[in-house]
């Protein structure tokens, strides 16, 4: 531009001295029409080319003025045409079709040259931006295809005076002055059909405008207003720009605004190293430039709007899809606001859109930017198309691969960014949130996942971000019924986003039914109920728990890389068959479960009995000593719940006891379980042998079992203590079977022995062997006439035959007690039991001083025989406390059983030989009613002395049945038939009774007639009858008085007419 002006300035000159030649002359000839001035180019050829080496030719030169017809004020024109300018060898540097300036004609009189308009066609012209950024236009030698040296200094700006210039009201000759500048006057600049070469130091790129079209008008007060469009191309990139300038009054600056057609920015990263940055955006961009210009044409402010087609952004290196975008921003070099952005990501339009603003402000060398961004409608699945992937790669990948489905929506976030003087950014603050319904999500493959829920995504910090979620299911329990599992909260926070590796915090809360909770824990990814796998049948009831795990988020973690635990509580638990075949119910239970192991405490009820229950299993590797597994219980049952839980203890204990049990295994498969029962609240009574606790006393049972391998090999301590009783002993097993009890101490009550119990494999008996120095049995013998509260039913019969389990037992004591005063001694007893009955026994003892007995029951082919002896009978039964009224006589019994009845009927016969009765309460009722009473006296003082007693008898599940029973002595005879009933205690006989039997019975034996004497054997020809009826400890005793003056064969008369006149004696 600088040697256009030269040239125009020369040509001025030489109109100065044509003008001083012939003024007048010359403008008569130019109202006329146009001058060709050939001679004036060659002077201006020879003027510029002496100058350079650069040649510059002049086609045509012409001048015209239109003063005479427009008025005097009418510029003078000078046209030009077919302008070139070539190198020294030749090459053709530019070229101008045709140019015309108008000059002041006023100023031309006086020597000046002022244009006031230029116009130029098809012009090449060379614009330089300088690396400062201001910008300079040049004419002239630049070829077609060179490229500026990189270092060569800019051209001069000569634009800074004409601005300045231009700002101000234009002159013209009337107004102007000698100090005014060249340019008072110059009120247009116009440019048509020029090609544009920009040299742009600052970004080290060429730019090129093939067509450029410039119009510039100065305004009367003072400005310019212009307009321009041009094609602007990079590479194989190029953009048609519509523009408008406006050159402010007074200096005020330039505004530019311009409009540009889509072109690829990454294009023109490719065509020009320096432009790297814009190769982030691969999508055609257009829209409109704002431009507030300084006066040397300095950017003072810029805005732009700018439209995004379809493509694709580069982020931290990686390609997100774009489908469209929008973006408004403007700034200086100090600060530059981002004040919308809207970004279409799917090209269908229906995808996410992406909203937000962003300020940049410098801050020392570099800049410091504040962003915020909302996000709407992403579809999680499609999550992975819009994240770059080295952007937190890990927690991408994880993310990604694991929520799966739902909707986010009403997302913000808050971004802080530093970006130095080299153009590196930092990611410095990072915060906001993002909402989702009906999401799916993975907690931990293939572990199903969570289903339906609300969630929303926390960005905390560029470290950090946080997922919570709600109101989600959780699928894959296995059950195709049942509420299943709900998630009432979670949340998942992830660390080390600007670190290489992430790791995942997942904290999920929830509720549901135990048998899918059982089957989430059960799935093979957790293991966490494989280690030590547990039987739970029919498992029923409600949990609600939480559950964390640690995942570092990487491919191929396995389950011991990740720490893991559950805690919650389980409520109305129901195990079926969990211990012995008995259900656990109304269970009430929290429990914590982890990689290292699981604990689990509450109350349940176990076979009907509250219980504490505690659970400890440890997962984690150890020595071969190592506690695996420890079970805690304790309760307070009693005795019918110990029965309905098939633990009856039989009358042995009344009230509560409170017990608990502790159970340990071992790595090597060994263990214990140790039982303590405090039975101080306990009422306990072996009454049989003789031996009672009362509640409140103190007293306490231990056992300690060894295991092995889950089964019990064995019991090294089995204790019972307290008043009055002190049991030691232990057990030996094989198999998982007992084969011996070892009793090393039995002290109950006066009961004190030792011995064992073996238990044979198979259908072999358990034998048991017992002994010591005492055996208090007064429990069985010593309260067996209770009175009876009501008639014995059959119920209260003694069970048919009911198999068990064979024994053999052998007993040896010094001393068996019966009751008070009342014991045997030296008795030792063998018995053989074949489970159905005793098979063979025998005992043998003492009973009185040296009196001896015994009983044997022996096998035989018509059934088991029965046999007694006894050398005191009296002494023998007194001391089972069944005849307290005998004194001496001797014993003996024979009887066969019929094992061929149910019941196992006994009938023999019981001889007794030469006792004495003493007394006798029934004997004496018996006595006093027939009026006998010297021998009433008898019975009360020394006794009445009995020869023979021989009772044939038949023994049927507690009932003995009587017939013809008799006992006789010279002085009285008796005879007894009927039933007594051993389980109401009650009797039910009738008899005779003979006054003066040796007499009595002389007539019975004569022949012949004996037999009308004495119809019945015992009987004689004065006798009565009677009856005993009732309970045996006072039953009622009624005789027939008058059948005691009759012949034996009347009595039967009497017995029918004389009821009325019998005795009665009794209640």
């Amino acid at each position: 531009m600088a040697r256009l002006l030269h040239v125009l300035a020369t040509v001025a000159l030489g109109l100065v001295v044509l003008a001083a030649i012939g003024v007048g002359a010359l403008a008569w000839r130019l109202s006329r029409g146009p001058l060709d001035l050939a001679w004036l180019a060659r002077r201006v050829e020879a003027s510029v080319n002496q100058g350079g080496p650069t040649q510059l030719h002049i086609g045509a030169a012409a001048l015209a003025w239109e003063g005479w017809r427009l008025g005097l004020d009418r510029p003078l024109d000078l046209r030009l045409s077919d302008i070139e300018a070539r190198e020294p060898g030749g090459e053709r540097l530019a070229r101008i079709p045709r140019a015309e300036v108008s000059v002041s004609f006023g100023a031309l009189l006086l020597g000046r040259l002022e244009p006031r308009a230029v116009e130029i066609d098809g012009a090449r012209l060379r614009v330089l931006r300088a690396g400062d950024g201001t910008v300079s236009v040049d004419l002239g030698s630049l070829a077609d295809a060179a490229e500026p040296a990189p270092n060569a200094a800019p051209a001069p700006n000569p634009f800074s005076g004409v601005l300045a210039e231009l700002a101000r009201p234009p002159r013209n000759d009337r107004t102007g002055t000698s100090e005014d500048s060249r340019w008072s006057q110059l009120r247009r600049l116009r440019i048509a059909g020029a090609e544009l070469l920009v040299v742009d130091r600052q970004l080290a790129a060429t730019w090129r405008a093939p067509h450029a079209d410039l119009d510039l008008r100065r305004r009367p007060r003072g400005g310019v207003e212009g307009t321009a469009e041009l094609t602007l191309a990079l590479g194989d990139q190029s953009t048609e720009v519509t523009a408008s300038a406006s050159l402010q009054p007074g200096d005020a600056g330039t505004r530019v605004s311009a409009r540009f057609t889509p072109f690829g920015p990454a294009a023109l990263a490719r065509a020009a190293p320096s432009l790297a940055p814009l190769a982030a955006l691969d999508a055609p961009v257009g829209g409109t430039l704002d431009l507030d210009l300084g006066p040397h044409l300095a950017v003072r402010h810029a805005a732009l709007h700018a439209e995004i087609g379809p493509g694709s952004v580069q982020i931290a290196g990686s390609a997100v899809g774009l489908g469209a975008a929008a973006l408004t921003l403007e700034g200086d070099r100090d600060a530059v606001t981002l004040s919308a952005l809207r970004v279409a990501l799917d090209p269908s339009g229906r995808g996410p859109v992406l909203q937000g603003t962003a300020q940049a402000r410098r801050a020392g060398e570099g800049y410091v930017v504040a962003a915020g961004l909302d996000l709407d409608q992403l579809a999680f699945a499609d999550l992975a198309r819009y994240w770059p992937e080295t952007v937190g790669r890990n927690a991408r990948d994880w993310l990604t691969a694991n929520i799966t489905a739902g909707t986010a929506h009403d997302g913000h976030a808050d971004l802080a960014l530093a970006v130095d003087a080299a153009g590196s950014v930092t990611l410095t603050g990072l915060s906001g949130k993002l909402l989702g319904d009906d999401v799916t999500a993975f907690w931990l493959r293939p572990v199903p996942p969570i289903e339906h829920a609300a969630a929303q995504l926390t960005l905390l910090s560029p470290d950090a971000l946080l997922i919570t979620a709600q109101n989600g299911r959780q699928a894959g329990t296995g059950r195709a019924a049942g509420p299943g599992i709900v998630l009432r909260s979670g949340s998942m926070r992830i660390t080390g986003l600007s670190q290489k590796d992430q790791t995942g915090q997942i904290d999920l809360d929830v509720a549901g039914s135990l048998p899918d909770a059982l089957a989430v824990l059960r799935q093979p990814r957790l293991r966490l109920l494989a280690r030590h796998p547990m039987e739970l049948r029919d498992p029923a009831g409600q949990v609600a728990g939480h559950l964390a795990l640690t995942v570092p988020l990487e491919k191929n973690v396995t389950i011991d890389e990740i720490p893991i635990r559950a805690q919650g509580r389980m409520s109305g638990v129901h195990l079926t068959g969990i211990a012995a075949g008995h259900d656990l119910a109304q269970g009430t239970l929290d429990f914590d479960v982890g990689n290292d192991g699981l604990t689990l405490g509450g109350t349940a009820e176990l076979a009907g009995i509250e219980a504490q229950l505690g659970v400890e299993v440890d997962f984690r590797a150890g020595p071969p000593g190592q506690v695996l597994q420890h079970y805690t219980l304790s309760a307070t049952p009693d005795a019918r719940q110990l029965a309905a839980a098939g633990l009856d203890a039989g009358g042995l204990l009344a009230g509560d006891a409170a017990v608990q049990a502790d159970v340990v295994e071992r790595r090597d498969g060994s263990g214990e379980a140790t039982i303590h029962a405090d039975l101080q609240r306990s009422a306990l009574s072996l009454g049989q042998l003789g031996w009672d606790k009362a509640a409140g006393t103190e007293a306490s049972a231990d056992a300690r079992l060894l295991l092995s391998h889950d089964h019990l090999v064995g019991v090294d301590r089995l204790e019972l203590q307290g008043a009055g009783i002190d049991v030691h002993g232990a057990a030996e097993y094989a198999d998982g079977k007992p084969t011996a009890l070892h009793l090393d101490r039995i002290v109950l009550g006066a009961t004190q022995a030792q011995g064992e119990l073996r238990f044979a494999a198979g259908p072999s008996p358990l034998r048991a062997s017992l002994s010591g120095p005492s055996l208090d049995i007064s429990g069985r013998f010593g309260a067996h006439r209770q009175p009876a509260a009501k008639p014995a039913s059959a119920d209260a019969r003694p069970a048919e035959d009911r198999p068990g389990p064979p024994w053999v037992a052998d007993l040896r004591f010094g001393r068996v007690i019966l009751g008070p005063g009342r014991a045997l001694a030296d008795v030792s007893a063998h018995a053989e039991d074949d489970g159905r009955v005793i098979r063979q026994a025998r005992i043998d003892g003492r009973a009185g001083a040296a009196d001896r007995f015994q009983l044997a029951i022996t096998p035989a082919a018509d059934g088991r025989h029965l046999s007694g002896s006894a050398s005191d009978a009296g002494a023998l039964l007194r001391d089972f406390d069944l005849v307290a009224s005998m004194q001496g006589g001797t014993l003996a019994l024979a009887g066969r059983y019929d094992d061929g009845l149910p019941g196992h009927p006994l009938q023999g016969t019981a001889e007794i030989d030469r006792f004495r009765l003493r007394d006798a309460p029934v004997a004496t009722r018996l006595l006093q009613a027939m009026t006998l009473y010297g021998l009433v006296d008898v019975l009360r003082g020394p006794g009445l002395n009995i020869d023979r007693l021989i009772a044939p008898f038949r023994l049927d599940r507690g009932t003995l049945d009587l017939a013809d029973a008799r006992a006789f002595s010279s002085s009285l005879g008796f005879t007894a038939k009927g039933r007594i009933d051993t389980v109401a205690n009650t009797a039910d006989l009738e008899g005779t009774i003979v006054p003066a039997y040796f007499f009595n019975t002389l007539l019975g034996n004569v022949p012949l007639l004996g037999r009308l004497f004495s119809p019945e054997q015992g009987g004689g020809v004065f006798a009565a009858t009677y009856t005993v009826r009732g309970r045996l400890d006072d039953p009622a005793v009624s005789v027939n008085p008058l059948a005691a003056l009759t012949p034996g064969f009347l009595r039967g008369l009497f017995g029918v007419f004389g009821k009325g006149a019998a005795s009665r004696v009794g209640p």
